[in-house]
């Protein structure tokens, strides 16, 4: 960052994107969206796992994503909370309707998909303010891991946002 009025500038625009997630079109008018942001002790406790699941794993995604994270003063959380719609018919799943999707401990695809629209509004608005962002499933890994954003919320990705004069996530 170059100057305090950028890092203010940045954290303003991250409040702005955590509106664009609440605001954005859930299925059924059900919000199981959650959102924060994080930055410097919290941060670096993200950092360090993707470290560590970069290390476990032998992904270097992970590594390669906790520098970039480490690099840039916060970043957003979005994740979702998994519990089934009750939505007759839907089949996204897999399964023949919800209550065979529990049976069988399934997922369910439609909060996946308000995760989905949630996150792009977060970056189409960040892309309005010319804030170099990357979504990174690397960082949502590590968070859930951490629970963050609760133990319920085990899908997560993450946005770390950028003011630089290059963009440090287009050659990476």
């Amino acid at each position: 960052m170059n100057s305090e009025y950028e890092l203010q500038g940045l954290e303003e625009l991250a409040r702005i994107l955590m509106v664009a997630v609440r605001t954005a079109p859930k299925s059924r008018g059900i919000d199981r969206i959650k959102s924060r942001i994080i930055k410097e002790g919290v941060k670096q406790e993200v950092v360090e796992e993707m470290e560590n699941l970069a290390a476990a794993n032998d992904f270097s995604a992970f590594q390669r994503d906790a520098e970039n994270l480490a690099s840039v003063p916060l970043a957003i959380l979005v994740g979702v909370k998994d519990e089934k719609m009750g939505l007759a018919g839907c089949s996204f799943c897999g399964y023949e309707d919800c209550q065979e999707n529990e049976k069988n401990d399934g997922i369910c695809l439609v909060n996946f998909m308000d995760l989905g629209i949630a996150i792009g509004s977060a970056v189409s608005k960040a892309a309005d303010f010319r804030i170099d962002n990357r979504i990174m499933f690397t960082i949502g890994r590590a968070a859930a891991n951490l629970e963050l954003l609760g133990s319920e919320i085990t899908v997560v990705h993450g946005i770390p946002l950028s003011v630089t004069g290059k963009n440090i996530f287009y050659d990476r």
